[in-house]
């Protein structure tokens, strides 16, 4: 039904499982279905790479190209040609968000240059079969005896780069990182009650309240929290570039499977989203099916911010409209852009925590006052 379009269709590929698995998907209903309304101009990959930063999987994704014998389109997201278009991404995006609107406007972008006017996309997996380790790593609720207990650990373990850069699984087994996770989970319901899913819970919704400890928590990310910031987000991307974004994954048919499978069926195996993989793994390369690791789709901002954007990141702080803004505590604000550009020794979670604070700023110049006519 997607692929029904009147226009030529493409897809923002990855390399990670739910990007790859919706392009081979594309490629198996082209060779197999004979829907008359179906487009067969679709071999349109387009792969935001990072070269020499950590965020780079391009490699990934030409596999993934390669095995399906179609060429890709490499966007090479630079910074530095990026940075002068910044205030006009934050004005169309609007919104205050997390992270740098950088690479996403410029893949989409990409796709537009090209005439790839509709884009069939994987958003939408890991809120509803479980692909982040801060959700399903609590189906530790669910499991019962030691081999469902070490599925979910294998799954959450496996996740992680194996160079042991997690600072919470160094010099660490299975039993310390449940015992920490069961600490955690006291701790957590002592101090907030799980305010988090309060609202859900006060919906009344019964079927929330038959399911296992992790279909709760995936039903709160796709309905509460991760998934509609997500859409919300991607559709401004996409449509500040004049592009449509499709998404098999929220097709209500499999929203509904997905929220009605038991916990096992998303972590079997100790994988993530392993019903995907499997259902998936004839048609598209085993290596990336069942890949455990994934970085996603983020800016790699620590290494922008200490290299290429340095000055930009400088100089900005020093401006009388950063010192003056009302929505910042800019010497705070400053001193964690100054940690993060400094220190090499800072971590992702720092560079992204420091560019959302600094957002609010930015917000604030370019689309409060841009609104306002005053710059």
């Amino acid at each position: 039904m997607r692929m029904r379009s009147d226009v030529t269709i493409g897809t923002a590929l990855s390399g990670g499982l739910d990007s790859s698995a919706t392009i081979c998907a594309m490629a198996h209903l082209a060779g197999e279905d004979n829907d008359t309304r179906m487009n067969r101009d679709w071999q349109h990959a387009f792969v935001a790479t990072f070269p020499g930063t950590t965020m780079d999987e391009s490699a990934y994704a030409k596999t993934v190209t390669d095995h399906l014998k179609i060429n890709s389109t490499f966007v090479k997201i630079d910074p530095v040609k990026a940075i002068d278009k910044l205030d006009d991404f934050i004005y169309l995006f609007e919104d205050v968000y997390l992270t740098s609107p950088i690479p996403m406007m410029l893949l989409y972008g990409a796709l537009r240059e090209n005439k790839t006017l509709v884009t069939i996309d994987g958003h939408g997996a890991d809120e509803l079969f479980g692909g982040y380790t801060f959700d399903f790593i609590h189906a530790l609720d669910d499991a019962r005896g030691s081999s469902e207990r070490d599925m979910v650990l294998d799954a959450y373990i496996g996740s992680f780069p194996k160079d042991g850069s997690n600072i919470s699984l160094k010099n660490t087994g299975k039993t310390a990182v449940y015992f920490n996770y069961l600490k955690r989970r006291v701790r957590d319901k002592l101090k907030s009650g799980s305010e988090g899913y309060k609202r859900v819970r006060a919906a009344g919704n019964k079927r929330y309240e038959e399911m296992d400890t992790l279909n709760r928590i995936l039903y709160a990310s796709s309905h509460e929290t991760i998934l509609p910031t997500l859409l919300r987000n991607y559709d401004r991307y996409s449509m500040a570039n004049g592009v449509e974004i499709r998404m098999p994954f929220m097709d209500y048919r499999i929203v509904t499977l997905a929220m009605s499978l038991g916990w096992k069926s998303k972590l079997h195996g100790g994988y993530s989203k392993s019903i995907i993989r499997d259902a998936m793994a004839p048609y598209m390369p085993h290596e990336i099916a069942y890949r455990r690791t994934k970085i996603g789709f983020n800016t790699p901002i620590v290494e922008w911010m200490q290299g290429p954007l340095r000055e930009y990141f400088t100089d900005m702080i020093t401006t009388t409209s950063f010192k003056e803004c009302s929505l910042i505590d800019a010497p705070s604000v400053a001193a964690r852009i100054e940690h993060v550009i400094n220190d090499k020794t800072a971590t992702f979670a720092q560079g992204e925590q420091a560019w959302s604070l600094m957002y609010p700023y930015l917000w604030e110049k370019n689309v409060l006052k841009r609104m306002q006519g005053s710059v």
